[in-house]
């Protein structure tokens, strides 16, 4: 059987490339810093539409439960950044808790005030650090967190093994509103789906 590949930067909108072709398409790729959105009306237009794949991690772009009522597979490079994500993830919250990114813009705009920039700097260490998930991510940036002497706390669905709870010294927490009460940071590493849609809000 031939097969006929479209390649196409054109994504945004119904007018789009992406959204007139994908009727014909049988296989959706797509990357994940710059989607091609699968929302639940072009998925239900798509009637040959059989795998939705990330080039990369993450399904965020992807209705996974129109996915799921139109029986689409949705599959991503499992690994492929996982660790490049926990380094992230170790980066911003060194740089949130420094005040980093605004000293920084102060600094190059030729200001600089030495009061205001310890006021709103702290030490990480001794500080609770939080993950909502301790999957590949979540667990790779507390293994990252730990040599900071912070203290680590994870909600997840499944409960990491103790020998593993011991090694990092976790904290385990059965909800989300526990895990936020005591932490100073909270870093979120759940895939977005129904369940944890508007997980979290202002409140």
């Amino acid at each position: 059987r031939r097969h006929t590949i479209l390649v196409t930067s054109d994504k945004d909108g119904t007018d789009s490339v992406a959204a007139k072709e994908i009727v014909d398409a049988d296989i959706v790729i797509s990357q994940p810093f710059w989607p091609f959105y699968l929302t639940r009306e072009l998925i239900e237009k798509a009637k040959n539409l059989k795998i939705a794949i990330t080039a990369g991690i993450g399904s965020d772009h992807v209705d996974l439960q129109a996915a799921m009522d139109n029986k689409v597979d949705v599959v991503e490079v499992t690994y492929c950044n996982s660790i490049s994500v926990s380094e992230h993830i170790v980066m911003m919250i060194l740089s949130m808790v420094r005040d980093y990114h605004s000293q920084h813009a102060i600094a190059k705009s030729g200001g600089w005030n030495i009061a205001d920039a310890v006021q709103r700097s702290y030490d990480v260490e001794g500080m609770h650090i939080g993950t909502v998930a301790a999957g590949r991510i979540g667990l790779a940036a507390l293994r990252k967190m730990k040599p900071f002497e912070t203290h680590l706390h994870y909600f997840d669905r499944y409960r990491l093994p103790e020998s593993i709870e011991k090694e990092l010294d976790l904290t385990f927490h059965e909800s989300v509103e526990s895990l936020v009460a005591v932490c100073d940071v909270v870093t979120i590493n759940c895939p977005l789906h129904p369940e944890t849609e508007n997980m979290f809000d202002k409140e």
